[in-house]
């Protein structure tokens, strides 16, 4: 009996502490599932990526250098591309403008914010001129331009061209204008030689870049001036200033002129009013007796 009531004890007390066990596994697991897991809160603002203000990419044009040869250390656009200044432009009017022929040839370095200082440049000699087309660059107060006729970097066929009341140069990294060492398109373009026996009739003539035909005509004859070349050209009388006995207009690549009928004997000269006497000018040589239709002028339409 006494080995039973033991027994009985024994049972009681593991049945009771079972129990104490039990509800305490119950309220830990109550515990758990009213209170979320500080694992499961969302994520926090540290995870956004910071200073985005500082990663925004520059948007003003980028100008830096570039050696051109025997011009040395120039001034390039941000793909190498050769920057001029014309020394007609002024600190508060440009020569170079849309309503005289110029900015096909001539397009200014335009930016739309701050100019940037690449490689060999002073950024506080960077500033901008404010013309109709937007903010163009300017270097140490020179306005920057390129050359349509630049076809590559390095090319520098704009050095040394007078055209729209000024000369076109280079720009030093030091904002200097590098005055020497012509263009070569200017020394190298090849002119047509005169026709041996005087032309009648109609002549066309073709305008190549940077090269103008001397001509050999009879009085009577009529020229048309196609331009065969890739950039605007004219074929203007005179030796640098129009002198008004005629002029074929702005040409675009492709066009021709009006024609062109040459009344009187004489010789006379003319240029392309684009790039300018120094480096497009040719003659034309006009035999015979005047035509009865002869007007005022050596030339009739």
């Amino acid at each position: 009996m006494l080995g039973f009531g033991n027994r009985q004890s024994r049972l009681v007390t593991g049945g009771f502490a079972a129990a104490i066990i039990g509800a305490m596994l119950i309220a830990a697991c109550s515990s758990s599932s009213s209170t979320p897991m500080p694992t499961t809160a969302p994520p926090t603002a540290t995870s956004a990526p910071a200073n985005t203000a500082t990663s925004a990419p520059a948007t003003g044009a980028l100008v830096k250098t570039a050696t051109a040869g025997a011009l040395g250390s120039i001034l390039v656009d941000a793909n190498g591309m050769t920057l001029y200044h014309l020394s007609s432009d002024t600190a508060t009017a440009a020569a170079c403008t849309s309503t005289n022929g110029c900015l096909p040839n001539w397009p200014p370095l335009l930016t739309t914010g701050a100019p940037q200082a690449g490689p060999g440049v002073t950024a506080s000699l960077l500033g901008t001129f404010t013309r109709p087309e937007g903010a163009q660059v300017t270097y140490k107060g020179n306005t920057l331009y390129r050359a349509a006729f630049d076809k590559a970097p390095g090319d520098t066929k704009g050095q040394g061209i007078t055209a729209f009341g000024g000369k076109w140069t280079v720009v030093s990294p030091s904002g200097d204008l590098v005055q020497s060492t012509p263009a070569p398109a200017a020394t190298t373009a090849p002119t047509a030689a005169a026709t041996a026996a005087p032309a009648s009739g109609t002549v066309t003539s073709s305008i190549v870049d940077f090269a103008l035909q001397n001509l050999n005509i009879t009085v009577g004859t009529t020229v048309i001036w196609r331009n065969d070349g890739g950039i605007t050209h004219t074929a203007t009388s005179g030796k640098g200033t129009p002198d008004g006995t005629f002029d074929s207009g702005f040409l675009n690549a492709g066009q021709s002129s009006k024609a062109i009928k040459f009344d009187k004997a004489g010789t006379f000269t003319y240029y392309c009013q684009v790039h300018g006497a120094a480096t497009m000018s040719a003659t034309i040589t006009v035999a015979g007796s005047p035509t009865s239709s002869s007007g005022a002028g050596a030339y009739g339409y």
